[in-house]
């Protein structure tokens, strides 16, 4: 999991003396992490530790998958209604289509809790997982 780290926690975080919020923030479709980077920032000054996933479904504007040693970027992948067809050219059902998507938004949502539960990041061991939140926006949401 790639993490912006380095920033400095208020001295009651540091102590242990408060735990912090974690936050998993959910894009929508042919969106990115960085447009919600100003809610992380004010989420963040409140004493939350947020994550924000730039999703796997083929519905962000752009992803890079670090899955293997050579990292591929990836872009976003549109359903055409009236063909039925996405960008390269597979067929779905509108419906067949939508839920692979929120399958795999699913499974890069729990990815990011177990990276949470397992104090993936060692600098920040003092979070409080019986306050997780789930914040998301249009797809994302």
């Amino acid at each position: 999991m790639r993490a912006v780290l380095g920033g400095k926690l208020h001295k009651d975080f540091v102590s242990g003396h408060k735990k912090l919020t974690p936050v998993v923030i959910s894009h929508g479709a042919a969106a990115r992490r960085e447009q919600h980077s100003i809610l992380a920032s004010v989420l963040a000054s409140y004493g939350c530790i947020v994550y924000v996933p730039n999703h796997t479904d083929g519905s962000s504007a752009m992803y890079r998958d670090h899955s293997n040693d050579k990292p591929k970027i990836h872009y976003f992948n549109f359903y055409d209604a009236l063909t039925g067809k996405d960008l390269f050219g597979k067929e779905y059902e509108h419906s067949e289509f939508r839920l692979q998507s929120l399958l795999r938004r699913i499974d890069d949502i729990e990815t990011v809790i177990y990276y949470i539960k397992n104090k993936s990041i060692k600098e920040f061991e003092n979070i409080d997982l019986e306050k997780l939140v789930a914040v998301g926006h249009s797809l994302g949401g």
